[in-house]
């Protein structure tokens, strides 16, 4: 087995983000669509809800997030036509979905996905008023992450938050929404520990005074404290972003550890996986990975995936990995290519790759060869490197030639590449 490193309390910060995020989404997912009234209020992680899922499993607010981080690593930062592509993926084919399967889509994110699929202009996201859904606030937790470990400075962080969520949603309370939790997600990246301190209404007004006549008055009003004096019975959990910013911070503000404030977020019932899911991204970092308790982890779907998606996006393994974890990774993809599965688990191998750094970066230009014409003889002579340099190639060739990896995992030279990887990678060992 691979040896973990023991995380820093930055890594832990960014693994208890995503992770948070996910169990208030699977808590969430158990009383999602449930109206308010209506709530039977839970206590733990648990099977049943509404929505018939197992415990442990979350939803779309999850996929999305990690089809966002697996963008960001893979392009080595924003790239809207991958973004989109890759959501195009998850709602079609079940890429990043808990389940591998096609997934519920919210309305505003599903009419972005079919502009983009008729226009394949990645900017689908509309102005309208009546679209300022929480599809993009939902997502947008590793942009702080990634942008924080390129060591780029908050505003670039916010801009690009806003770039993200422009192409699903348009509205300029959806967008800034994603820029406040960015900046509030910043904040804790950079120590911050003091919940009255990082919430001050007068601090808050002050510090954000750069974008001070740019917010929109429904976002002036949360960052004022609206949620403070509140109680449950005038907190909304439905899908306008307002009041799932709302009822995130409010949760936070009303709890002193993270599973209380993840169930009174859930049992709020109506878009419940959404709201407890955006409580997550920051209650995660704000009380640290051990506030999660340990048994909803350990029923998470996917969850050594997940942080490990988190490791690689504050750079946590900025280091060439092991050739131990080479031969792993390499091993464990040929065998999974031995039979035929959904096109999806293509999607997953990508990055995979990207994650585990099976890719290798060298001079385009100076690429001499088709790889797709290489023999599984040849395929039998290369060395680490070469092998790692065809398999870049075919990954790259695919960002604008979309099959290359499906017709080179018929003819069964990617699972070569693969099995001729690991045994190098164990040689070198």
């Amino acid at each position: 087995m691979p040896t973990i490193n023991p995380l820093s309390p930055l890594h832990e910060q960014a693994v208890a983000c995503l992770l948070g995020a996910a169990c208030g989404d699977a808590l969430g997912l158990l009383q999602e669509g449930t109206p308010k009234r209506l709530v039977q209020p839970i206590s733990d992680l648990q099977s049943s809800g509404l929505l018939g899922v197992q415990a442990g499993e979350w939803g779309d607010d999850t996929a999305l997030t990690l089809c966002l981080a697996d963008s960001l690593l893979a392009c080595h930062g924003f790239n809207s036509r991958d973004q989109m592509d890759r959501y195009l993926r998850w709602w079609q084919q079940g890429y990043r979905s808990c389940t591998g399967k096609p997934a519920r889509v919210g309305k505003t994110v599903l009419a972005a996905l079919t502009r983009y699929q008729h226009t394949r202009d990645p900017w689908s996201g509309v102005e309208d008023p009546l679209t300022a859904g929480n599809g993009a606030l939902m997502r947008v937790a590793p942009v702080a992450l990634y942008y924080y470990a390129e060591r780029q400075t908050v505003e670039r962080a916010m801009r690009i938050a806003a770039w993200q969520a422009s192409l699903t949603h348009g509205e300029e309370r959806a967008v800034q929404a994603c820029q406040l939790v960015t900046w509030l997600l910043w904040q804790l990246l950079d120590g911050e520990q003091d919940k009255e301190h990082w919430l001050d209404p007068r601090r808050l007004l002050s510090l954000l005074k750069p974008w001070g006549e740019q917010w929109h008055p429904d976002i002036v009003d949360v960052i004022s404290g609206s949620y403070r004096h509140k109680d449950a019975q005038h907190i909304r959990a439905s899908g306008y972003v307002i009041h799932t910013l709302e009822a995130a911070l409010w949760a936070l503000w009303h709890c002193d550890d993270y599973a209380s404030g993840a169930l009174l977020a859930a049992n709020l019932g109506e878009e419940a996986g959404t709201t407890a899911s955006v409580y997550g991204q920051l209650a995660g970092p704000f009380y640290g990975l051990d506030s999660l308790p340990a048994h909803w982890r350990s029923q998470l779907r996917q969850e050594v995936d997940i942080a490990q998606t988190a490791r690689a996006l504050i750079g946590a393994n900025p280091c060439e990995p092991s050739a131990e974890e080479r031969q792993r990774v390499a091993q464990g993809w040929a065998d999974r290519l031995a039979y035929r599965g959904p096109v999806s688990l293509l999607h997953q191998l990508v990055s995979d790759c990207h994650r585990h750094q099976l890719v290798v970066f060298f001079d385009w230009g100076q690429w001499q060869r088709d790889p797709e014409q290489l023999s599984l003889t040849e395929v039998k002579e290369l060395g680490e490197l070469e092998t790692r340099k065809v398999l870049s190639a075919l990954l790259r060739i695919e960002q604008s030639n979309e099959g290359t990896l499906l017709r080179t995992w018929e003819s069964g030279l990617l699972r070569a590449l693969l099995l001729q990887l690991a045994v190098t990678a164990s040689a070198a060992r």
